[in-house]
């Protein structure tokens, strides 16, 4: 990837996307004119005019559909998405996280009461400091292979009953849950053969229900950022070194330490290359670019969010919801970026604005409008 402020700006050269996700658009925003971007479906056409006004996307012809297609994950790719390595890689930098342990179950969905009787041990020792543990699969996204022990979650017995059933990990993680104040997500680029590590920004992490990612707010109100900054910085000079480059985010928690009267910080997760916070910073900054260049004002805040609303087409979505959509005069506004299930009622979006507070209350009335059925009519 070329010079991170380069491409992000839109002056990098051409570069080829290849996205292998159903509902892949929002790879789109992250693709300059000259770029070409292939993905698994058609592009709608209105949404790809939509994007050319904002000077987004890629130029006319330049997305492609292809047939789907499984992209390989390289080893230390795949080695970066394993949260054990990580959690052992961490505390080897002297990066904190949660009071815990790793335990390695025989088999995945073991039938055998015996199979689970390490887990249950590890599960009863870290239930003792705060009443309840999570318990994380190695590997699983959203909260897929999460469980809460205790306080109002499962209890041991009903854990390791729904564990039985599951093929997916063998490995588990099994640390004391603490209560979130917020939860920072730290985005990083990594250049390839040593080059610099830039911090492309810090977001909180928005959630729909527990542990189920919903969006991120720009910019963050953790406290200890450039204590994150500097743990994250650790992480990434270590991939770098064996070889990895590109973007890489690390997911924190701050949470109140009654002990010490003060916050902590824990180091929750790594994802390497893209994930959610990715496709709102990119917009952000391609924007204020543009901005920039035009000597408007630029935002200096996001929400991001998923909107559910009537199924339509973009073209009817945007006539719709067109008090909400970004203005260039104004730096403020709603930009869609993942539109390809507006026929099932759901739509991608990130809210720019002047601050933290104002873009939330304008999300607030977004969705009042959505709950309302402003939104327009079935297709």
């Amino acid at each position: 990837m070329p010079d991170l402020p380069e491409w992000l700006s839109g002056g990098s050269p051409a570069q080829r996307f290849a996205h292998g996700l159903i509902h892949g658009e929002h790879a789109l925003v992250l693709a300059g004119p000259p770029d070409v971007v292939r993905l698994p479906d058609p592009v709608d056409p209105a949404y790809l005019a939509y994007l050319t006004e904002l000077g987004l996307g890629p130029r006319s012809g330049h997305a492609v559909a292809a047939p789907r297609v499984t992209l390989p994950e390289p080893s230390l790719v795949a080695f970066a998405g394993q949260k054990h390595h990580i959690r052992a890689k961490a505390i080897e930098l002297g990066v904190p996280v949660a009071e815990g342990e790793v335990v390695t179950l025989p088999m995945a969905g073991g039938r055998r009461r015996r199979d689970y009787d390490a887990l249950r041990a590890a599960v009863e020792r870290h239930l003792r400091p705060t009443g309840r543990v999570i318990v994380r699969g190695a590997q699983g996204e959203a909260g897929t292979s999460t469980f809460v022990v205790g306080g109002g979650g499962e209890d041991v017995e009903g854990l390791l009953r729904r564990l039985a059933e599951r093929e997916d990990n063998r490995v588990y993680l099994v640390e004391a849950l603490v209560t979130a104040t917020v939860s920072p997500h730290v985005q990083l680029h990594v250049a390839p053969d040593g080059g610099p590590v830039t911090c492309v920004g810090v977001t909180d992490q928005r959630w729909e229900r527990p542990f189920v990612h919903g969006g991120n707010i720009y910019p963050s109100t953790g406290w200890s950022v450039d204590a994150m900054l500097g743990w994250s910085l650790r992480l990434a000079r270590w991939l770098q070194g064996r070889g990895y480059s590109g973007l890489l985010g690390l997911d924190f928690v701050e949470y109140a330490d009654p002990a010490i009267a003060r916050a902590r910080t824990l180091l929750a997760e790594v994802h390497p290359r893209m994930d959610g916070a990715t496709y709102p910073l990119a917009i952000l900054q391609r924007l204020n670019a543009a901005q920039r260049r035009a000597g408007r004002v630029e935002s200096a805040a996001f929400v991001s969010g998923t909107l559910e609303v009537r199924p339509c087409s973009f073209a009817r979505f945007r006539r719709a919801a067109e008090r909400f959509l970004y203005a260039p005069g104004t730096g403020r506004g709603m930009v869609p970026y993942q539109v390809s299930r507006l026929s099932e009622g759901r739509c991608g979006m990130v809210l720019l604005g002047g601050s933290r507070d104002e873009v939330l209350r304008g999300y607030g009335e977004l969705q009042t409008w959505c709950r309302r059925m402003e939104a327009p009519g079935s297709c």
